[in-house]
Order: C-alpha cells, then sequence, then structure tokens
C-alpha cells in the first residue's frame, strides 16, 4: 500500500474512488485478503464503502472457481447458507427474497434474512437497512402476455 501511504503523506485524502481502485487492484492481483483489509481500515478512517466497492469483492469471491477454495485461501468467504439459501429460493420457493451482508468480524458473505413465499416486494424493502450496503435476490413472479406464469430471480445492489 505504498501509493496510499505515498498520498497521505503528501496530504491527498484518499477517497472512496481511491479506495475502490486500489480494493480492485489487489482483487485482480489475487490479494483478496490485503483487499479486505484495506476495506477494513477504509471503514475504520471513516469511509464508507459504495455499492462500486462494495461489488468488486463480491465479484472476486465469486469468481473463484471453488467457493471452498476461495475461503481457504483468502481469509475472506461464503457462509455455508449462503448457498443452500440460494436454492431453497430457486429450487424450492421457499423464499421470496435474501438479504446478504459482509460480517466482517467472520470476514464472510452471512444470511441476513430470508422472506418466506409469502412476503410481498413491500417487505423485502422493509428488510433493508436505511444506512448500510446490502446484496440480495428476489424471486419475481410475472404473467407474460402470452398468459404463462414465470419467474426471475434479480440480484440486487443495495447502496442507500
Amino acid at each position: 500500500m505504498e501509493l496510499l501511504h505515498s498520498m497521505k503523506s503528501e496530504g491527498h485524502e484518499p477517497d472512496v474512488v481511491t479506495y475502490s481502485i486500489l480494493i480492485d487492484g489487489l482483487c485482480k492481483n489475487g490479494e483478496i485478503e490485503r483487499a479486505v483489509e484495506l476495506l477494513l481500515s477504509m471503514k475504520s478512517e471513516g469511509h464508507e464503502p459504495d455499492v462500486v466497492t462494495c461489488n468488486i469483492l463480491i465479484d472476486s469471491l465469486c469468481t473463484n472457481v471453488e467457493i471452498e477454495k476461495s475461503s481457504a485461501s483468502s481469509g475472506m468467504g461464503v457462509g455455508g447458507e449462503c448457498m443452500e439459501t440460494f436454492l431453497e429460493l430457486q429450487r424450492k420457493k421457499t423464499h421470496r427474497y435474501v438479504v446478504f451482508k459482509i460480517d466482517e468480524k467472520k470476514k464472510e458473505v452471512v444470511v441476513e434474512k430470508a422472506g418466506g413465499a409469502a412476503e410481498s416486494y413491500e417487505d423485502f424493502l422493509a428488510s433493508l437497512p436505511e444506512n448500510d450496503c446490502r446484496y440480495a435476490i428476489y424471486d419475481f413472479d410475472f404473467v407474460t402476455e402470452e398468459n404463462f406464469q414465470k419467474s426471475k430471480i434479480f440480484f440486487i445492489a443495495w447502496s442507500p
């Protein structure tokens, strides 16, 4: 993090964009653990990550070929219930939505809330925090012009 230290020593305070660029570079270089450490440092210095910063980390974690390998080598993982809950939403239709968050203590993405199958979009919106980023999936049911019942799962990056 020579660049970051150099900027600070010359009186230039890094902002969210600067941190996001550095985190992206670390992730692209396979240094996910250092990227997570930088994210935590960023937050401790009063800079809240935006949706771009969170997307960089989530994308980097999700593009690893094996989730287990990612957890073991990066220091940042995906909680076991994440995949299970997603499959319950996708295949069994037991959830209308799932909200995910980054647990900084565990250094992993975890399920924060899974909404029941009968819950509405308004219930989903009410489950999102007013001042914090989250990721979510929402199973949207609709009827086509040809009168066919369809369902689409949307991935949502929440950044209030």
